[in-house]
C-alpha cells in the first residue's frame, strides 16, 4: 500500500498582522486546524515589521522579509523580491506589515477556496480554506471597530473570523505575538507577548484565557481594577487561603498580620507582586487588584478537581 504524498507545509489558516500607531505596537495573530500555526506561520520583530506566511507556507519568506524591511523603500518591494523567481508562489499566501505601519499583502490563484485578503490602515487580514468569504472580511471590520488594547483587538478579530466558520475544517491551534517598538529591555515580558496554543478543541478561548493571565501577570494595575479590602472581602480572602493551604488563622474579616502573611506569600509563589497595595491616604485599609481573586478561585477550582492545597 502507498500512502498519499503529504506536503508539511501546507498550513491553511486565517491570520492578521498589524502595526498600531498609538501604542507603537507591531501584532500578528492566526488560528488553524493545524498543529501549532504560530511556529510557522507569524514572523515578528520589532525594528522589522510583522509577517504572516501560509497556504504553501515558505519560511525563508518570513525570515528573510524581516530581515529586509529596515533598508527596504516600501513593504510592497519587498514582497515583489520574496515572490520573485518562487516556483511555489501561486499557492502562497503572505500579508505583511513594516514598522512604519506599511502593508502588502499577496494571494496566490490556486490557494484553496474560500481565500481572502483585506488590506486596511496599518493592517492586512488573510485566510484561506475558508469557510465561506465572510470570515476575512469579518476579521477586518472587527478590528477596525475595536477599541480595546491592541492585543485585545488581534484576539478579538480571529474570534470574529471563527463566528463566520473560520477554517472550515474546524480548530486546533492559535498564536498572538506583539511587540513592542523601542522598548529598553526586549527580554522582558512587558515588550514582547508571545502566546501560543499549539493543540485544542477550542483554542480561541485558551488563548484569550493565556492572554488574560499574561495581563495579569505583566501590566501594571488599573486604578479601577483595585478593590479595598472590606470585612467580607477579607473573609472571603481568609477562607480562598484557608483552601490553598496559606493560611490556619481567624477567618472573621481581621486584617491580621498573619493574614497579611499569608496573602503575601501567596502572590509571592504565584508571581503577582505588586498587586497588593496601600490605599491613597488612608493606609490603614489594603487595596487588592480583583483579577487576583478571580485567579485564587481558579486556582482552588483547579486544586478541587485534582488533590488540593498549593500548586508545586
Amino acid at each position: 500500500m502507498q500512502l498519499e504524498p503529504e506536503n508539511k507545509n501546507l498550513i491553511n489558516t486565517y491570520s492578521i498582522v498589524a502595526y498600531d500607531p498609538e501604542s507603537e505596537q507591531l501584532g500578528a495573530a492566526a488560528q488553524s486546524k493545524f498543529f501549532a500555526v504560530g511556529a510557522n506561520v507569524l514572523w515578528v520583530d520589532p525594528d522589522a515589521g510583522a509577517i504572516a506566511t501560509q497556504a504553501l507556507t515558505n519560511a525563508h519568506h518570513g525570515r528573510d522579509g524581516l530581515e529586509m524591511l529596515p533598508g527596504s523603500t516600501s513593504t510592497e518591494s519587498v514582497l515583489e523580491s520574496l515572490l520573485k523567481g518562487d516556483e511555489g508562489r501561486q499557492k502562497r499566501q503572505i500579508g505583511m506589515v513594516s514598522s512604519t505601519g506599511d502593508n502588502a499583502g499577496f494571494t496566490g490563484e490556486e490557494c484553496p477556496e474560500h481565500s481572502g485578503q483585506v488590506l486596511g490602515d496599518y493592517y492586512s487580514c488573510q485566510g484561506n480554506l475558508l469557510a465561506s468569504e465572510k470570515v476575512v472580511d469579518s476579521m477586518a471590520t472587527t478590528y477596525e471597530s475595536d477599541d480595546s488594547s491592541f492585543n485585545r483587538r488581534l484576539l478579538n478579530a480571529l474570534k470574529a473570523a471563527q463566528r463566520e466558520g473560520g477554517d472550515r475544517r474546524g480548530q486546533q491551534s492559535a498564536a498572538l505575538v506583539v511587540v513592542k517598538k523601542d522598548c529598553e529591555d526586549i527580554s522582558g515580558m512587558e515588550c514582547r507577548t508571545d502566546l501560543r496554543v499549539d493543540d485544542s478543541f477550542n483554542p480561541l478561548s485558551e488563548l484569550e484565557r493565556l492572554l488574560d493571565l499574561y495581563t495579569l501577570y505583566f501590566e501594571d494595575p488599573e486604578e479601577g481594577k483595585l478593590v479595598k479590602l472590606s470585612q467580607d472581602l477579607t473573609i472571603k480572602l481568609q477562607k480562598l487561603l484557608t483552601k490553598l493551604g496559606y493560611y490556619g488563622g481567624n477567618t472573621a474579616g481581621k486584617l491580621s498580620g498573619d493574614f497579611e502573611s499569608a496573602l503575601r506569600d501567596f502572590l509571592w509563589t504565584e508571581n503577582l507582586r505588586g498587586r497588593y497595595t496601600k490605599a491613597g491616604s488612608n493606609a490603614a485599609i489594603p487595596k487588592i487588584d480583583s483579577r487576583v481573586i478571580s485567579y485564587m478561585e481558579s486556582v482552588v477550582e483547579g486544586s478541587n478537581s485534582k488533590q488540593g492545597g498549593r500548586r508545586t
